[in-house]
């Protein structure tokens, strides 16, 4: 019978600490890897954003077609009408004007007529994250509806006759929607001029202009949306109206 084995004799060890050299290098490993994820997070969040952008900017042009549809096949006006001669009823300003036109279509049941004056300017689904982000640093008290979008003023032929649809030339090369300019009391503008595009990234301070890195998305009549570097760049040419490339004007020899 063999004899029964010793129990194993353990002999305890003081723990030993971290040298300087190893916590250096794992101090130094966590920059590395910090270094490599917080652009990387940073990349992705500003991709999702300008996807957000797109989106909102496609629904827009929904509505606008929704819109032409309902109404003979015309656009409503890019800029309120109450600066027009001899001045427009009320009631039309409220069916005309594309921040107040497309209301009913997201809100069904709306009463455009008795909204208080704010509320026209908020739209589910018309906002670009990055323009409202920085619209709430003036207006902490504005919600998320605030709609970021500018409309083409010169798509209404400089005068109070709205624009059929089917009378643009070049609906791929004319643009129909693009980010809003902020304006000195920290609103985006309705309307995208070309004096709007020239001064736009020029007034950085005021978190106007080229969005995303530097571009920003414009929309055009058929619906495709562009990213375009550098947005001052759209009244000057060639892009400017009429130049080679214009894409302001919805037809040759229009104002």
């Amino acid at each position: 019978m063999n004899p029964p084995l010793p129990h194993p004799v353990f002999t305890s060890r003081k723990d030993r600490a971290f040298t300087l050299v190893e916590l250096l290098t794992v101090i130094a490993i966590i920059g590395i890897l910090a270094a490599i994820i917080i652009p990387t997070v940073s990349k992705v969040r500003k991709t999702a954003q300008r996807a957000t952008c797109v989106s909102n900017i496609r629904n827009l042009h929904g509505l606008a077609m929704l819109y032409a549809s309902d109404n003979r096949d015309v656009l409503p006006l890019p800029a309120d009408t109450n600066t027009i001669t001899p001045p427009i009823p009320q009631a039309d300003r409220n069916a005309w004007f594309w921040r107040r036109a497309f209301l009913p279509y997201v809100y069904k049941g709306i009463n455009v007529s008795t909204l208080e004056p704010r509320l026209l300017y908020r739209m589910s689904g018309a906002t670009c994250p990055v323009v409202r982000k920085q619209v709430k640093t003036s207006h902490p008290d504005y919600d998320d509806a605030v709609i970021s979008f500018g409309m083409n003023v010169h798509l209404n032929n400089g005068s109070a006759q709205r624009l059929q649809v089917s009378r643009v030339e070049n609906p791929s090369r004319t643009m129909l929607f693009t980010e809003s300019r902020i304006n000195q009391n920290g609103n985006p503008e309705a309307s995208m001029t070309m004096t709007y595009a020239e001064n736009m990234a020029e007034n950085a301070p005021n978190y106007s202009g080229d969005y995303h890195d530097g571009s920003q998305n414009i929309c055009y009549v058929d619906g495709h949306v562009e990213n375009f570097k550098i947005i001052k760049r759209i009244s000057q040419e060639p892009y400017k109206k009429d130049s080679a490339q214009d894409i302001w004007s919805p037809f040759s020899g229009s104002n």
